[in-house]
């Protein structure tokens, strides 16, 4: 397991904010190692581009774009849509993120503050 935090120094709006989030996110993954991955946003237009379900919008083409081949690296993937409610480790990374002067990464533990978030997402055994 590991989880990134990360500020980005752009002004984006949220579909490209949530498009660069999964390849910073995909980049981690693939830096760190993995084989397979879970994919899960709260955009259901970006969700779709990525799983390409329908054609992204083109303020995030690119970055799709970029996606799908870094994708392609990994043994297998799933991307899902999950309302806001049901994502709240994410958010919790995000607003965290704007504490960071550029990023902090956890490797086999979870930061103390997401414990309780995780704890209902998914299973997780670590100790603070």
């Amino acid at each position: 397991m590991g989880a990134l935090s990360m500020k980005l120094n752009q002004h984006l709006g949220s579909l490209e904010a949530e498009a660069k989030a999964y390849e910073l996110g995909i980049m981690f993954a693939k830096d760190m190692g993995f084989h397979e991955i879970v994919l899960e946003g709260d955009s259901v237009m970006v969700s779709n581009a990525i799983a390409d379900i329908s054609p992204p919008p083109s303020s995030i083409a690119l970055v799709v774009y970029g996606i799908s081949s870094l994708l392609s690296t990994f043994r297998r993937f799933s991307i899902s849509h999950v309302g806001r409610k049901g994502n709240q480790v994410i958010h919790l990374l995000a607003k965290h993120a704007q504490g960071v002067e550029q990023y902090v990464a956890w490797i086999e533990q979870s930061p103390c503050f997401l414990e309780h978030a995780l704890s209902t997402n998914v299973f997780v055994s670590s100790s603070c």
